[in-house]
Order: structure tokens, then C-alpha cells, then sequence
């Protein structure tokens, strides 16, 4: 049976996220472990008993605990014996993705990641912009909202699903899609606190960091990834090291192209996506599309008990 293993980017948060994890399975316990010691302080402390809003509000925090809960519940399923025939994150998921296929070490990993929080952190507040996600079903609409955008100087930072798209910019320039999107008919706009992310991710603003960034990503050790990874900012399978780097490179200013690259995986005939992380983002998303397929999330004890149970059936079947 032949599964794709997907890791969420850092939008998905939730209090106590990777606790029962921790309490359950020995092997997420050794993750957060690690980290503690390659940050020098208590991250299982901080990520299992922060507040919401510390976690989505201090960018070390936002990034790393996506990351390091996604990596616990990767190491369950692999002590479980399972292996993916490909891998794909969206946007910060590429480093959990990239940790799964073997081209990264995961202490380097933690601590680029914290570094990369701290400068997103440095933006001024005013410079900062933020996001906007616009969900329809109609795919008329959509067309009429991505000009709209495209009129008021938005970039598409995310192409989520066939149904969603998410803009990132000045929030003058979010401001004005807003009220000009909400004359279409059909057209959801989420609260923003549900697409908390504080900065205009993957978009021309947050360019401001990326000599800083190249830096950084350019003292990473990547090695060729053992199974081929997705990478969705360029909706490309490799297991080419370079086009790895050169993806990573591009994480600032580049759009994300999940639609499309969850396409590419269905037409190449995957049915089965595990969503190795908390919060079921990408497993929600998955349900925009009609082709048959099944996706599960793993980001809890109950979640990964379940995908344990399901295999087991499909296996009897």
C-alpha cells in the first residue's frame, strides 16, 4: 500500500499539543528531549503548558513547535514500521518533510528554525503585514477573488485547495480585498484569529530577511533524501539536495502551491495521506477535493491509534 506522509505549516496550533504524545510513546517523549537540549532550556515544558496565544504570537515558539510535534508523531509511526513513498510539507512543514526523507539532522534543524523566528520577530510591527484566507466553493468566484486581488496588489502567499486561497500583504491592501471580496456571493472569510500567523508569510514583505536567511540555509548540511519529497513551493518532486536548498531559499517571498500539488499526488495515484502533525489542517483541506481518497491526521494518541487500526483492517481486507 502505497501512502504519502504530509506535515503541516506553522498556522496549525492548539494548547498542549504533543503532551499525550509524550505520555504515551517513549519515542515522541526522546524528541522533545532533544530539543530541550539543543535549546538549552524546558520546550517540552513551554509547548505543552503555554497559552494559545504565547504559542502563535512568539515566532521562536510558533515555528519550532510545529516542527517538533510533527517529528514526534513521525518518530511513533515510524516505530510502528511505516514508510511513505513520498513526503510533502506546506509551507514550514518542508523542514518536518525534509527530516522524514533523511536530508536534514534534526538538532540543526531546531536551531535554524529558532534563528528564523528570531528574525521574523526583528520586522518592525508596522512592516509586518499579515494574511487573509478567502474560501469558495465556486471556482468562478475564485477566479473573480484572485483578480480582485491581483488588482489590489495582494500576492497569493497560499494556494490551499481547490476551495481556499489565502492572500498575504499590507493589511491596507487585505483591508481593501476584504470589503471588495465581500460583495461576491458565496465567499467565506474566516475570523482572522483563525489564521493567525502575525506576518505576510510568502510575499514580497517578508523579503526583508532574506539575506539573513540565505545565510542561515546555506550552513545547513542537506543530504539526498532517501524517499522522493514534494516540495509545494514549487509543486516538484525531487531528490535532488540542490533543488532542496534552492526550495528552502525560496520559503520568504515564494507562493505556496498545496492545490496544486496535492493534485499531482492524486493523479500519480496516491489514495492515502497521513497528516503527520496536530491539528488536521491539511487532512481538512484534503476534503475540498472529489477524487476518492482518504486522509487521516496523526497529531494525537487517538488520531495515531485510529490510522493504526485502519491499516491493520486494510491489511485483513
Amino acid at each position: 500500500m502505497r501512502y504519502a506522509f504530509l506535515f503541516p505549516g506553522m498556522a496549525s496550533q492548539r494548547e498542549g499539543m504533543g503532551r499525550d504524545l509524550a505520555e504515551r510513546w517513549p519515542e515522541a517523549r526522546a524528541v522533545f528531549s532533544q530539543a530541550s537540549a539543543v535549546l538549552g532550556y524546558d520546550f517540552a515544558q513551554k509547548c505543552f503548558y503555554s497559552p494559545l496565544n504565547e504559542l502563535t504570537s512568539t515566532q521562536e515558539m510558533r515555528l519550532l513547535t510545529m516542527f517538533v510535534v510533527s517529528v514526534a508523531s513521525l518518530r511513533v509511526l515510524e516505530g510502528a514500521g511505516l514508510r511513505p513513498a513520498i513526503v510533502a510539507g506546506a509551507s514550514g512543514g518542508i523542514f518536518a518533510s525534509l527530516l522524514a526523507a533523511d536530508a536534514i539532522d534534526f538538532a540543526q534543524a531546531v536551531r535554524v528554525l529558532e534563528q528564523r523566528g528570531r528574525l521574523i520577530a526583528s520586522i518592525p510591527p508596522e512592516k509586518r503585514g499579515s494574511m487573509l484566507a478567502i474560501i469558495t466553493a465556486n471556482e468562478e468566484v475564485m477566479q473573480q477573488v484572485e483578480l480582485i486581488g491581483g488588482e489590489e496588489k495582494a500576492h497569493v502567499g497560499l494556494y490551499n485547495s481547490p476551495t481556499q486561497i489565502v492572500f498575504a500583504g499590507s493589511d491596507e491592501v487585505l483591508r481593501r480585498v476584504r470589503e471588495r471580496v465581500r460583495g461576491l456571493r458565496g465567499v467565506y472569510i474566516p475570523r482572522p484569529e483563525r489564521f493567525s500567523v502575525g506576518n505576510a508569510h510568502h510575499s514580497p514583505l517578508l523579503m526583508v530577511i532574506q539575506e539573513q536567511w540565505c545565510e542561515l540555509v546555506n550552513t545547513m548540511t542537506i543530504r539526498q533524501p532517501r524517499i522522493p519529497v514534494l516540495l509545494s513551493g514549487f509543486n516538484e518532486v525531487t531528490t535532488d539536495p540542490h533543488r532542496v536548498r534552492e526550495a528552502l531559499l525560496d520559503l520568504n517571498g515564494g507562493a505556496v502551491y498545496w492545490r496544486q500539488s496535492f493534485s499531482r499526488m492524486l493523479e500519480e495515484g496516491y489514495r492515502l495521506f497521513l497528516e503527520v502533525g496536530p491539528c488536521q489542517t491539511l487532512t481538512k483541506l484534503a476534503s475540498a477535493w472529489k477524487t476518492p481518497h482518504t486522509a487521516l491526521p496523526c497529531g494525537t494518541v487517538a488520531e495515531i491509534e485510529a490510522v493504526f487500526t485502519h491499516l491493520s483492517e486494510k491489511q485483513a481486507a
